[in-house]
């Protein structure tokens, strides 16, 4: 299986795949668009202790394995993230 989700800044969107196929998207508002992201302290696939102090904090489950992480300095195309899915899959 694959997933990805692709911030597009110059375009205002955000839109999410599975499987090489697009599953929603958003537009954003201009407030909500950043030129320039960063990550700070991060966790891939939630294997921190899943406890905080903070009220709003929420517990996420990852039941399986990621085989595979990329992060890419630009925004993809939906033809780009269809041909990652079509040359990885088995």
């Amino acid at each position: 299986m694959q997933v990805a989700t692709v911030y597009d800044s110059a375009n205002r969107t955000t839109t999410h795949y599975v499987n090489g196929k697009q599953v929603s998207q958003d537009k954003l508002s201009a407030s909500m668009v950043v030129p320039e992201v960063s990550i700070g302290a991060a966790s891939i696939g939630n294997w921190s202790e899943p406890y905080s102090q903070d009220p709003d904090f929420a517990v996420r489950n990852l039941n399986g394995a990621i085989d595979e992480f990329a992060l890419f300095s630009t925004a993809l195309s939906a033809e780009e993230i269809n041909t990652l899915y079509q040359t990885g899959k088995p």
